[in-house]
C-alpha cells in the first residue's frame, strides 16, 4: 500500500548512497519516472510523485552538467554520479503538512551540500514510505579546470550521515545506528526497503519495552506500598497470605502484561528474522568483496606477466639491433682491411696519396703505373718461388 500517514515519537532519519555507472542511467530514470512497472508502487498514485530538481530525464540533466563543465566520462562503465535515497521511518509521516516540512528540509540539504552537482531529484509518494531519489555528480573545480572525481568528492559515509542528521534533527528525527544497520560504505538500492523494515521493527520493539518497563515499575511500587501499609498487611499475616494478597492486587496488571509480552515476543521474532536476513546480506557482501579481491589479484598477475613479456620483447629488439651493428662493423672492418691490403700490395705510398690530394693526375698516373708494374713483377717472382695459384693473381688496374 502507498503512504498512509502514520507517526511515532521515535523515528529515524535515513540516508542511503549508491554509485551509479554510465550504463545504469537509463534504468535509474525508467524506475524513478515510472516508465516501467514498479514493485511496491501504486499506479493510481503515480500522479502524486514530484520532480524536485532537473528536467525529469536523468540522461539530459547529466549531459547538461557535463557540457557546462566540459567534463566527459572515461568509458561506459565509469561511475558518473551517486544516487542518494532520502527518507525517514514510516511512522514519522503523520500528514501532508508534516510531509511538506520534511521535503523542504531535504531540498535545503541537497542545495547547500551539493549545489549545481545535484542534477536530478524525484519525490515518490506512490509507495508505502515517502522518499526522494537524488543524483549527485562528483565534479570539482581544481587548478583552473573541472574534473570528475566521485571518489574524492563524496565524503565518508559516516560523515555524510552525521551531516544529514543535523539537517533533520529539528524535525524530531534521530540518527540511525552507526554500525548495526549502516555497516556498509555504500548500500544497494534493493536493500533500502529491507532497512526501513528493520528500523521500523526496532522502533516498535523499543516502544513495547518501554511499556513493559512501566508496568514493572508499577508492580514494584505496588509491592512496596503493600508491605509498608500496616492496614493492608497486618503483622499477624503469614508470608503465604501476604503473597496471595499481592498476587490478587497485581492480577489486573498481569492481565495487561500478557498481551504486551506476546507482542514483544512477536517483535523479537520479527527482529531476529530481519537480523538473519541482514546477516545473509553481509555474508553475500563479504563474498562479493572476496571475489573482487581475487579478480584484482588475477588482474595484477596478468598485468605483471604482460609487462614482463614487454620487457623481454624490448631486450630481444635491442639484441637484434646490436647484432646488426656487429654485422655492419664486421663489414666495415673487412672493407678497411681490403683497402689496406691493396695499398700494401701495390705499394701505394704516401707520395702517391699526396699527388692525389694535390690534384696532379698526370704525375699520379705515371707513379701509379710504375707501382703497378713493380707489384706485378714482385707478384710474378713470388708466384715462381711459392707456387702461387694463378687464381690469386690480382687483376691489373688501369687508369
Amino acid at each position: 500500500t502507498a503512504f498512509t500517514g502514520r507517526f511515532s515519537n521515535m523515528a529515524y532519519a535515513i540516508l542511503r548512497v549508491e554509485k551509479t555507472k554510465n550504463t545504469s542511467i537509463a534504468g535509474k530514470n525508467s524506475h524513478n519516472m515510472r516508465l516501467r512497472k514498479t514493485h511496491n508502487a501504486d499506479p493510481n498514485l503515480k500522479s502524486q510523485n514530484r520532480i524536485l530538481i532537473g528536467s525529469g530525464d536523468l540522461r539530459t540533466d547529466l549531459n547538461a552538467r557535463f557540457q557546462a563543465t566540459n567534463v566527459k566520462a572515461r568509458n561506459s562503465t565509469s561511475v558518473v554520479c551517486n544516487e542518494l535515497i532520502l527518507t525517514a521511518s514510516p511512522e514519522f509521516f503523520e500528514n501532508n503538512k508534516k510531509l511538506e516540512d520534511w521535503v523542504k528540509v531535504q531540498m535545503e540539504y541537497l542545495q547547500n551540500e551539493f549545489g549545481e552537482n545535484a542534477i536530478n531529484a524525484v519525490l515518490h509518494l506512490d509507495e508505502q514510505t515517502p522518499h526522494i531519489h537524488a543524483f549527485i555528480t562528483g565534479i570539482e573545480y581544481k587548478n583552473g579546470e573541472y574534473k570528475l572525481n566521485n571518489k574524492s568528492y563524496m565524503k565518508k559515509y559516516e560523515t555524510m550521515q552525521d551531516i544529514y542528521f543535523k539537517y533533520n534533527k529539528p524535525l524530531g528525527l534521530i540518527r540511525g545506528v552507526k554500525k548495526e544497520i549502516s555497516n556498509a560504505k555504500y548500500k544497494e538500492v534493493k536493500e533500502f526497503y529491507s532497512d526501513i523494515k528493520n528500523i521500523k521493527n526496532q522502533t516498535e520493539l523499543e516502544i513495547e519495552n518501554n511499556k513493559i518497563e512501566k508496568i514493572r515499575v508499577i508492580e514494584t511500587e505496588e509491592k512496596k506500598k503493600i508491605f509498608r501499609d500496616p492496614e493492608v498487611v497486618p503483622k499477624h499475616y503469614t508470608g503465604a497470605e501476604v503473597n496471595r494478597y499481592i498476587r490478587k492486587a497485581l492480577k489486573p496488571y498481569k492481565n495487561e502484561r500478557k498481551p504486551l509480552i506476546a507482542r514483544l515476543n512477536g517483535f523479537k521474532s520479527r527482529l531476529e528474522h530481519s537480523e538473519a536476513e541482514l546477516s545473509d546480506l553481509r555474508q553475500n557482501f563479504n563474498r562479493r568483496v572476496q571475489e573482487r579481491v581475487q579478480q584484482e589479484q588475477k588482474l595484477a598477475v596478468a598485468k605483471a606477466t604482460a609487462e614482463q613479456d614487454q620487457i623481454i620483447q624490448n631486450k630481444n629488439r635491442k639484441l637484434k639491433d646490436m647484432e646488426l651493428e656487429i654485422i655492419e662493423y664486421k663489414r666495415q672492418l673487412k672493407e678497411n682491411t681490403s683497402i689496406a691490403q691493396r695499398y700494401e700490395k701495390y705499394k701505394i705510398n704516401s707520395d702517391v696519396l699526396d699527388l692525389i690530394q694535390e690534384h696532379k693526375p698526370a704525375e699520379f698516373k705515371q707513379l701509379f703505373n710504375a707501382a703497378i708494374e713493380a707489384a706485378d713483377a714482385e707478384y710474378t717472382q713470388k708466384q715462381q718461388n711459392n707456387n702461387y695459384k694463378a687464381e690469386h693473381k690480382p687483376k691489373a688496374l688501369k687508369l
